[in-house]
């Protein structure tokens, strides 16, 4: 039954990172990602050829195509392929941490959104709205399940919102600058998805990394990294939580077992 889960879960993996590949082209460029018309099915990147069923399919069409277009001969964007990799190890993970369970569906979500978030930057774009708002409503769903009410995390979020309103209020004719935009693009969901002490490091490393940091390698890929993280300290927290909760639990069981 466990190598079902885990065939379930890696099978899961690839067909959401290779979902992500097509949001990863079409998002920054405004193309819908649903689309019946013959003009938006899947095509090569760059020689605009219609791609057949097993031409797109995960991993196994880029080793079958040597990483290479059968049409135009130009090189896939490796980038796709790690996020169809990387997919199926977040699905993996989570399923570890959290089984098949209402737990693994939100984290596993919030990792494929994170990763395409992420490789969005890489590609010098700047980040997606939708994408962030998707991550934000994920954290919301995250809060309100463990935390079972709505209103500790409204308070937090609308509290977040308003100091960044007001930031964004005092620049002139609310300009921000391309790193100021990522950061908030990064704080809002960290209010939802990171808690405690792991929040406050967290802030800090987004204020440290935005105005002092001139590491050019964390400059380039402030976002990504900055995501990722989030995504991590996420996961991480929430699982030890639950580790805790259980030892507590029996803990309290062997207590109240009559001797």
């Amino acid at each position: 039954m466990l190598i079902i889960e885990y065939l379930f879960a890696l099978i899961i993996g690839l067909m959401a990172g290779n979902f992500a590949t097509t949001a990863l082209h079409r998002l920054p460029r405004g193309i819908p990602i649903y689309a019946s018309s013959a003009n938006l099915r899947p095509r090569c990147s760059y020689c605009s050829h219609e791609l057949k069923f097993f031409e797109y399919l995960p991993i196994l069409s880029w080793i079958s195509a040597k990483g290479s277009c059968n049409y135009c001969g130009h090189k896939i964007n490796p980038l796709y392929t790690l996020l169809e990799t990387f997919g199926a190890l977040i699905s993996v993970l989570c399923l570890t941490f959290f089984g098949l369970t209402d737990l693994y569906i939100i984290f596993f979500t919030f990792g494929i959104l994170s990763l395409l978030s992420g490789s969005i930057c890489l590609t010098n774009h700047p980040p997606i709205k939708v994408v962030t708002v998707a991550i934000i409503v994920c954290g919301m769903l995250y809060k309100t399940l463990v935390q079972h009410d709505i209103i500790h995390w409204l308070y937090g979020l609308s509290f977040c919102c308003l100091i960044v309103l007001l930031y964004v209020s005092r620049k002139k004719a609310w300009h921000l600058t391309k790193k100021e935009v990522v950061a908030i693009h990064l704080l809002l969901p960290a209010i939802l998805w990171c808690q405690g002490w792991w929040l406050t490091l967290y802030i800090v490393f987004l204020i440290s990394s935005c105005k002092y940091c001139k590491i050019r390698a964390v400059e380039k890929n402030y976002f990504a990294i900055g995501i990722m993280l989030m995504f991590f300290i996420a996961l991480l927290t929430s699982f030890m939580n639950m580790e805790f909760i259980q030892v507590r639990i029996n803990q309290s069981t062997t207590r109240s077992e009559p001797h």
